[in-house]
């Protein structure tokens, strides 16, 4: 098996976002246990956001939206991250999903360490209501 440095997980923002769902997100990120990690927050908008926060790398891009926010372009920004990343694998991930098993990212890791052409589907994850906030 080969061996694995690590996974950077890759959070894509814009505009208006709300920080409490990307904090859930990133909190449900922090708490994998058995796994290096990177977390990389990508923002496009007019003006930064999102905080500093210790441990989690951001980047941000200038873009001036439409008025109707139609012209978000989370590919883009993802790249831009993917870019910046250090670790040997990318995880993205939305900035309302959380991660409901603390051992998803370890898991993930193992089945790709022991099956590097396999092509992984999306897991079981919550998805936060508008209305929780």
């Amino acid at each position: 098996m080969a061996k694995y440095k690590g996974i950077s997980i890759v959070i894509p923002v814009y505009g208006s976002f709300d920080i409490n769902r990307v904090l859930r997100c990133i909190d449900s990120i922090m708490i994998q246990k058995g796994v290096e990690k990177e977390i990389v927050v990508s923002e496009q908008g007019e003006t930064r956001k999102f905080p500093d926060i210790e441990g989690i790398k951001h980047i941000f891009t200038y873009h001036k939206p439409k008025p109707n926010l139609s012209d978000f372009n989370p590919g883009k920004i993802r790249n831009i991250a993917i870019m910046n990343s250090t670790e040997d694998y990318i995880y993205t991930i939305d900035a309302d999903i959380i991660l409901p098993d603390p051992y998803f990212l370890k898991k993930l890791l193992n089945v790709l360490k022991k099956n590097p052409k396999k092509v992984l589907y999306r897991p079981l994850m919550k998805r936060l209501p508008r209305d929780n906030f």
